[in-house]
């Protein structure tokens, strides 16, 4: 079946800003960060804060720094393309 578009990631937190431009350029192929809904997954950055609203995908990335946000983000893509890899279909738009 493979991905028909990339994945949209709301990111929240102080510098959810430097994780969407991190995301950008790390991983343009599969991940499109957004500001508001419509999204696929949203990840809070640091301080865990209240819990996700029911229904709502949600990850907790503690990492605020670039590297840690490079690393979270680098993992994310890499299992995307495994995943893609495995069903033998490519990124989206490729």
């Amino acid at each position: 079946m493979g991905y028909k578009r990339r994945a949209r990631l709301l990111f929240l937190g102080e510098t959810a800003e430097v994780a969407a431009e991190l995301a950008r350029q790390r991983a343009p192929e599969w991940v499109e960060p957004v500001a508001e809904p419509p999204f696929d997954l949203a990840i809070r950055l640091g301080e865990a804060g209240d819990p996700a609203p029911e229904g709502v995908r949600c990850l907790h990335w503690p990492e605020t720094d670039r590297d840690g946000l490079v690393r979270r983000l680098d993992g994310l893509a890499g299992g995307m393309r495994l995943l893609a890899r495995s069903e033998g279909t490519t990124a989206p738009g490729e």
